[in-house]
């Protein structure tokens, strides 16, 4: 995909290096694009890794966290999918991790390109991406880097700075006494730049302006850089996506690309999008999993269940979905067949044996081709029809509909009503994987889970297995516990 000879990469204007690193700076503006040979699995791999960050992110946004919050959670994300260190980080491949970076950036412009919502999305997330890794940056790489930019300001000189004093004087506050704001201002340097490329700064009068020029102090540099990386970001977008037609014969990218850019609707689903077995300590029996759906199981498990308990059925696309989901959460193939013999109390064994039990064996890769199929994630389960049994309810029921069910299903577990206005707003803003996080923390409050924790270290749904072993896991926790407590307050008497 990205290759080309000698030639074209002349064509493109090259940073000066200040190091026989092909990456000198952790900080990126992707001005020239990867110009070397990649395989279709590095290609995808980096990208979803880069994607799984960009998602948590908006995910954030979502859920109003903080600016402190938002950082925490997208820097142990970047540690865990494509961690970044710093110039003076000796004992890691630094060109291996920015070359990851920059390769991941440059697969999703493809895949995020092709509409204007998914462009003002992918510039949100991931100008909010690099405002975390400047903030992050060491004071000595992050002046390097600013040198390297060679970017359009002015700087401000003595005499200038003498005639404005009173003006740069007023728009010059933060501090906390006037002494130090008065000591600050003596040896703060001003760079004047054009007042549309610091909105932000204008819209909260931190700057003076003059003749159309914005005077920005040093310690609010950060501001130029930021807006400049965003409009520089959309424009490399734009020009992409006048260039994305030349791929529409590209059989081996389209897919790809095309399920990257699903990627903001339900997140990217991590460990729990290819796992095909059990994840538990115990065995699931057939007989225990009426009470794990009511205490457990996400609102479209609980659908597909209360479905099957009623109409002792499924059709075929809802029985694959329901009987895979079951599997990763740890029921055996015999267990399995015994719990879908039961269910289909309506029909006979030998309607049974012939018609239903080869389709459970060969989900669970024991006939046909014998493959070991996973169970499907928020993702797949977001793009299925509505249609569909299995679909995903916070995205195809009605409000009325939605808030029904919510109640029926999780008010023994803490939802109350007036949880559900949050819920339905963050519904209605499209954020599907987020409104069911924020209703599993609502109901797994009593087991320590807090608004902002997600599933665990921050993270929003992207599986109903995830949300499945996850609500076990806590409720065992909190079991053991109780039972520990009980122990002690005994042997106290």
């Amino acid at each position: 995909m990205f290759k080309s000879g000698e030639k074209r990469e002349k064509d493109y204007p090259q940073v000066t290096e200040h190091s026989t690193s092909k990456y000198p700076y952790r900080l990126n503006f992707y001005d020239t694009p990867p110009l070397y040979d990649v395989t279709l699995e590095e290609f995808e791999t980096t990208a979803l890794n880069r994607l799984r960050i960009l998602a948590e992110i908006e995910s954030s946004a979502a859920r109003n966290r903080s600016w402190d919050e938002l950082k925490t959670v997208t820097t142990a994300q970047c540690q865990k999918y494509l961690p970044l260190s710093a110039s003076t980080a000796r004992t890691v491949d630094r060109d291996t991790e920015r070359r990851n970076d920059h390769l991941s950036h440059f697969v999703l412009r493809l895949a995020f390109c092709r509409s204007e919502d998914l462009r003002r999305r992918f510039v949100k997330a991931e100008t909010t991406l690099f405002k975390i890794r400047y903030d992050g940056d060491g004071q000595d790489d992050r002046s390097r880097f600013l040198e390297s930019r060679k970017s359009n300001w002015t700087v401000v000189t003595d005499a200038e700075k003498e005639l404005y004093r009173a003006e740069l004087n007023s728009c010059y506050q933060g501090f906390k006494t006037e002494s130090d704001r008065i000591a600050a201002f003596a040896t703060e340097t001003f760079h004047k730049v054009k007042w549309t490329r610091v909105p932000d700064l204008v819209e909260k009068r931190r700057v003076f302006l003059k003749g159309g020029w914005a005077y920005v102090p040093h310690r609010e540099q950060s501001s130029i850089i930021f807006q400049e990386f965003e409009a520089h970001l959309e424009k490399c977008l734009q020009a992409t996506a006048r260039s994305l037609p030349r791929l529409d014969e590209d059989t081996r990218l389209l897919p790809i690309l095309d399920n990257l850019s699903q990627g903001f609707l339900a997140g990217i689903s991590s460990e729990w999008g290819s796992n095909t077995g059990n994840n538990n300590e115990n065995d699931i029996k057939a007989e225990m999993v009426d009470g794990l759906a009511r205490k457990h199981f996400p609102l479209c498990m609980r659908n597909l269940h209360e479905s099957l308990r009623r109409d002792h059925h499924l059709k075929h696309f809802g029985r694959l979905q329901y009987g895979l989901f079951l599997k990763v959460l740890g029921l055996s193939i015999e267990e399995a067949v015994a719990f879908w013999r039961k269910s289909f109390s309506k029909i006979t064994d030998d309607k049974f044996n012939k018609e239903y039990k080869y389709n459970i064996r060969h989900s669970y890769g024991l006939e046909g081709r014998r493959a070991n199929y996973s169970a499907k994630s928020c993702q797949q389960i977001l793009m299925a029809s509505p249609a569909e049994q299995g679909a995903c309810p916070y995205r195809h029921y009605s409000p009325e509909n939605l808030q029904t069910a919510l109640l029926s299903s999780y008010s023994s577990q803490g939802l109350a009503y007036s949880d559900l206005p949050e819920i339905l707003a963050i519904v209605k803003a499209s954020h599907f994987h987020v409104a069911c996080t924020r209703v599993f923390e609502i109901t797994h409050s009593a087991c320590g889970g807090k608004k902002g924790d997600g599933v665990g270290g921050g993270e929003s749904v992207t599986h109903p297995n995830q949300y499945a072993a996850r609500s076990m896991e806590l409720h065992k926790a909190k079991a053991e516990s109780a039972t520990k407590t009980a122990k002690d307050e005994a042997m106290d008497m």
